[in-house]
């Protein structure tokens, strides 16, 4: 796995906005839960990334994550980067095919925000396939399990998400080490607030969390 930047979303689209979720905001859909299971990967964990990656208020008021997102640097890492909420599918895709055509592969893309630079690959460089949105998750998933076989912590997983594994050890600028350490606060805030609604609901309802759920084939 390429280091350097595997999320290039320097602070987080959602993240910027300064909010946390609350009680309705932190119900784990359904989806999540399915692809967590299928990869082995905590669905809170990626429902946490989601919000801090794509997060914004919808229509009702609620702070979800919005699959038509995009985060578009200048063709380098960091390089005058912007976030964006786009209206529809289409649009989220011809704003980044307009991307490649001027020769920039430095964006994020989706609800969790996958880098077309070093993970266009996993998609089959087929960008259409990426702005998908249970195709983006499913591939998150996969980048998400093995980031938790790497490391022990959460704080450990959502660093290594956004700034790559090898962040610890490659030469940075204090104020770079600052920004991973608060998205890594951030999306674990994220993460304890959805966890403890998930138990509060499935004491409600005799069902049990569990952290990691077992593979479905």
């Amino acid at each position: 796995m390429k280091d350097n930047y595997l999320l290039i979303t320097i602070y987080g689209i959602g993240l910027l906005t300064g909010l946390i979720i609350n009680k309705a905001d932190a119900q784990v859909p359904p989806t999540y839960k399915l692809i967590g299971a299928k990869y082995g990967v905590d669905p809170a964990l990626m429902y946490a990334v989601a919000h801090v990656e794509s997060g914004k208020k919808n229509a009702t008021g609620l702070f979800m994550p919005w699959p038509w997102t995009a985060n578009i640097c200048d063709k380098s890492p960091g390089k005058n980067c912007k976030g964006h909420f786009f209206k529809t599918r289409e649009a989220l895709y011809e704003r980044l095919i307009a991307e490649l055509a001027r020769g920039n592969d430095w964006f994020d893309v989706g609800q969790v925000q996958m880098n077309w630079h070093f993970h266009g690959n996993r998609f089959g460089y087929d960008l259409w396939l990426a702005t998908h949105p249970l195709v983006n998750l499913n591939q998150a998933a996969g980048l998400l399990k093995e980031l938790q076989q790497r490391h022990k912590s959460k704080k450990e997983i959502f660093a290594a998400y956004h700034a790559g594994s090898g962040w610890k050890t490659k030469a940075r600028s204090q104020a770079r080490i600052n920004q991973i350490l608060s998205y890594a606060n951030t999306a674990n805030k994220h993460y304890t607030r959805i966890v403890e609604n998930e138990i509060k609901n499935e004491i409600k309802n005799k069902i049990q969390y569990t952290d990691t759920l077992a593979t479905v084939p």
